[in-house]
């Protein structure tokens, strides 16, 4: 029985292969040739449509890579060929820091966002005014004046700020970071 199912496994391949070489044969047109043949396609205008060097050409015809761009239309200029302006960066999270050194340093650890891909991150400035610290990060994105196509990505930017090592152990300072704000315990 199994001897039986075998030999018909084996015909049936046979007849498979058989089968496989002949269709290959048709489409390369009988003639034994395999290899590809590559065809081009004509152009033709269809009835109705102008000929070149009319004023207005029809819906269907052809048109050059040639032809200038349509006045009234503008064209997304490159990345690098645009005006910026700084911003203030969204926050996703701050948080404050104490390394293990004496005296112990503090810092500020920030995720900022980056709204698309033409955000670029600018910086961090710390301005301190005795128990308070005012934290500004900043992107730069286009002005808003400039037609720029920018890829709708959100991206992070992650930062680390020195709080300094000179602050009083004990004492309570408020940490502003663009519209979050956050205290923290001086070690």
């Amino acid at each position: 029985m199994t001897r039986m199912r075998s030999m018909a496994l084996l015909f049936a391949a046979a007849v498979l292969s058989v089968a496989m070489i002949a269709c290959s044969d048709d489409e390369a047109g009988g003639d034994g040739d395999t290899s590809p043949t590559a065809t081009s396609p004509v152009a033709t205008a269809p009835a109705g449509s102008t000929t070149p060097g009319s004023a207005t050409p029809g819906p269907d015809s052809p048109v050059s890579s040639d032809d200038p761009t349509p006045s009234g239309t503008h064209e997304p200029r490159p990345a690098d060929d645009f005006d910026r302006v700084e911003v203030p960066a969204p926050i996703e999270s701050a948080e404050v820091l104490f390394l293990e050194s004496f005296p112990v340093q503090h810092h500020l650890h920030i995720v900022s966002g980056l709204p698309s891909g033409c955000a670029q991150f600018v910086g961090a400035e710390v301005e301190r005014d005795g128990t308070t610290f005012t934290v500004t990060v900043t992107n730069s994105v286009p002005a808003p004046d400039q037609e720029v196509a920018c890829t709708a990505i959100y991206g992070y930017q992650e930062s680390n700020v020195d709080l300094g090592n000179d602050l009083e152990a004990g004492t309570e300072y408020t940490v502003n970071v663009n519209d979050m704000t956050l205290t923290f315990v001086a070690e």
